[in-house]
């Protein structure tokens, strides 16, 4: 049965570190538009196809948040010791706190049905939400650092850029700004009546995804609006960025599965 615990709830926290509800700090950017080419119809060579021409503040503008945005990328790949170790922290505070509260259903007794496990599916996305959270703050920093520099760029009045950008700043800060759960009392409702949804873990969930959902739509925004003034030029720049995006989230992905793993078998042992 201890067994079946762990497998339930350590499943469950491999949603929120890749599902789309998780907060979204790395990404590539789309490709850029084609070079210039020229091709030929049945012995008619066409005109060279040229990449829409767009304004050259539009231009400046991106190609700052290019080299802004992979400095930030690298900046978070930098910061992920700093990070690890603030999931560790809140691990510790929360064995210290409420260490075994799952203990009870681990006993050959009790009888884990489908609303049991929905219960624990729950406190695993839960505690995987929370590791996430403790996480991504102490990359705050590096965060601020990227949203200044996006805030004094110039896009001409007409542009999208200028909101683009905006409410990519504001829709990130809010996900980052949210605080850990009450995850000891959840767990420990979980662990005495887990036929029951405890109602902190269920306003938690959705008060988090709802933050997450509206900060990955901004964010894809702005990797859009970034990918739409690249150029087959930048192919080198975007190749960076691409590859320090995959680093970060590969690293981060381990990081929290990890720190989820400890925090769990904590939660379910004496």
């Amino acid at each position: 049965m201890k067994q079946v615990l762990a497998i339930a709830i350590v499943a469950a926290l491999a949603a929120p570190a890749g599902a789309a509800a998780a907060p979204m700090l790395a990404e590539p950017l789309p490709s850029p538009p084609p070079a210039s080419s020229t091709t030929t119809i049945t012995g008619t060579a066409t005109a060279p196809q040229q990449a829409p021409a767009y304004p050259p503040a539009d231009m400046r503008s991106d190609r700052r948040a290019l080299g802004a945005y992979a400095a930030y990328l690298n900046a978070l790949l930098t910061a992920t010791a700093s990070a690890r170790a603030a999931a560790s922290d809140y691990t510790v505070t929360i064995v210290s706190q409420c260490r075994s509260a799952l203990e009870p259903l681990t006993q050959p007794t009790t009888q884990i049905g489908k609303a049991a496990r929905r219960t624990l599916t729950a406190i695993g996305n839960e505690i995987g939400d929370d590791l996430t959270i403790s996480y991504d703050e102490a990359l705050t920093p590096q965060f601020s650092r990227f949203s200044q520099l996006l805030l004094r760029l110039r896009w001409p009045r007409k542009s999208s850029g200028w909101m683009v950008v905006r409410r990519y700043v504001a829709a990130e800060s809010r996900v980052l700004a949210l605080q850990t759960s009450n995850l000891c009392q959840d767990a420990g409702l979980a662990g005495a009546s887990p036929q029951l949804l405890p109602p902190g873990t269920a306003s938690f969930l959705a008060a988090y995804d709802r933050a997450s959902v509206a900060a990955n739509r901004m964010f894809i925004n702005l990797t859009k609006l970034m990918g739409t003034y690249t150029r087959a030029g930048e192919s080198a720049l975007l190749q960076r960025i691409a590859t320090l995006a995959g680093e970060f989230a590969s690293t981060s992905r381990t990081d929290l599965l990890t720190a989820g793993s400890q925090l769990t078998t904590a939660l379910q042992s004496t």
